[in-house]
């Protein structure tokens, strides 16, 4: 075979609300984002599967380097909002590596992210910090803290 992955190019997260989901990665997570824009030519329908689809796209771009693709889509107008769990197949979540993990956890309480439950530290892998949030349109962001010497 010869094809290879060369870098992650985005990952993407649908949204019910652009504007809200724009604000929480701007104002909470410190995220550069675009200006929103439509993606309703008809290969969007080809290139997702979803007929009519027609989606207007924000990207934002996190601290690291990671990009995010923010997706709401304005057709097809029936959705649904996943309800899966952590441990349901398919589920994702976005992981950022943080310092100060309480005080970023009170942020994104602020953004309405609620942490699903205290921060954990994992004494047997050096003192790795780690909690799950959970907020709109149930979107799990992890924190994580790496002490110095460990990753």
């Amino acid at each position: 075979m010869s094809g290879q992955i060369l870098s992650v190019a985005h990952t993407g997260v649908t949204v019910s609300d652009l504007e809200r989901a724009t604000a929480f990665f701007r104002d909470v997570l410190g995220a550069k984002v675009t200006e929103p824009l439509m993606a309703d030519l008809p290969v969007f329908e080809k290139i997702t599967g979803v007929k009519d689809a027609r989606i207007k796209i924000v990207f934002a771009d996190l601290p690291g380097g990671h990009r995010i693709e923010l997706l709401e889509y304005m057709e097809p107008q029936a959705k649904q909002i996943s309800n899966l769990r952590p441990c349901d197949p398919g589920h994702m979540h976005l992981s950022l590596n943080v310092e100060g993990i309480e005080d970023i956890v009170e942020q994104l309480r602020r953004g309405g992210f609620e942490p699903v439950g205290p921060v954990q530290e994992v004494v047997e892998h050096g003192g790795i910090k780690a909690i799950y949030t959970v907020g709109f349109d149930n979107i799990f962001v992890e924190l994580m803290y790496f002490p110095p010497g460990v990753a």
